[in-house]
């Protein structure tokens, strides 16, 4: 929610918070770096087995597939209509590394796992070119379709450990796909 430091409130959404008595706790880069966080959601929500965690970046494998059928799945599992690719849709994909979120600047870490298949959130150009001359290829699915699995999981592993009443936010994409 507050990403740089704050010298007067005029967001709706603290505004909202302050006038309404909540407490609000954001641990967005702490849950990315969870070892049940973000991306172990993400690699379960995409069904990946045998999963390893390297740093940021969770990694494990899938059933042998092209990375077209790849694709037809994230888009599938993931609940969006569309997302940006890079490689040779023929290249067969059994290695797969996730970073939910902006994970472009993480190419070369992928690199470095020898995996197929690259599935992020956002990956800025010169990373998606980065990829491509590695012969790694990437799907950039969206930063919220990556981020979002990991919601009602945070909530379950909430409930187990602290007495209150959880809610998950009903927040939808403010990107739109046209």
């Amino acid at each position: 929610l507050i990403f740089k430091p704050v010298k007067n409130i005029t967001d709706k959404r603290i505004l909202t918070a302050i006038k309404n008595d909540i407490s609000v706790y954001s641990m967005h880069t702490n849950f990315d770096n969870a070892v049940n966080g973000v991306n172990y959601a993400l690699a379960e929500t995409l069904e990946l087995y045998n999963c390893n965690q390297n740093g940021m970046i969770r990694w494990g494998y899938c059933n042998e597939v092209t990375l077209s059928q790849f694709i037809d799945y994230v888009k599938e599992k993931l609940n969006t209509q569309s997302v940006k690719v890079v490689g040779s849709l023929d290249k067969v994909i059994k290695k797969v590394a996730v970073l939910g979120g902006s994970g472009g600047s993480f190419v070369d870490d992928v690199c470095e796992l020898d995996c197929d298949l690259y599935v992020t959130g956002e990956c800025a150009y010169n990373y998606a070119l980065d990829a491509f001359e590695k012969d790694l290829c990437v799907i950039s699915a969206g930063h919220f379709e990556t981020e979002n699995p990991c919601v009602n999981k945070l909530i379950k592993i909430l409930e187990n450990k602290i007495d209150a009443d959880l809610i998950a936010s009903e927040t939808e994409n403010v990107y739109k796909s046209v």
